[in-house]
């Protein structure tokens, strides 16, 4: 199911995600409960309640609004198995975010 995020007003979208049926979402929330208990001793911050998604695009300025009406209608129905996630260290600089790999985990 495609969405945005922040779903206040579509004039103000920064992010196009997919949503993921039950199964990916049951899957994807088992995982984050795993790096969670993992990370429980650490001072680490949660912005926000954890929404599981697949990130498609991110948009930098102006108002996407005339993108979001064509990209809610978009279906896609595809079965993605998960056999390793990549934990990243994400730097933003002007000309585009730098994403590096720290740890790799293979399922």
């Amino acid at each position: 199911v495609p969405g945005y995020f922040p779903q206040k007003n579509p004039e103000h979208a920064r992010v196009l995600f997919l949503g993921l049926d039950d199964k990916g979402t049951k899957g994807l929330l088992k995982i984050y409960e795993l790096i969670s208990n993992k990370i429980k001793g650490i001072r680490f911050h949660k912005k926000n309640k954890f929404h599981p998604h697949l990130t498609v695009a991110r948009i930098r300025r102006g108002n996407p609004s005339h993108i979001i009406s064509k990209w809610l209608e978009f279906e896609i129905t595809k079965v993605v198995k998960v056999n390793r996630i990549n934990f990243y260290k994400s730097e933003l600089f002007p000309e585009g975010a730098k994403h590096t790999v720290l740890h790799s985990l293979e399922l």
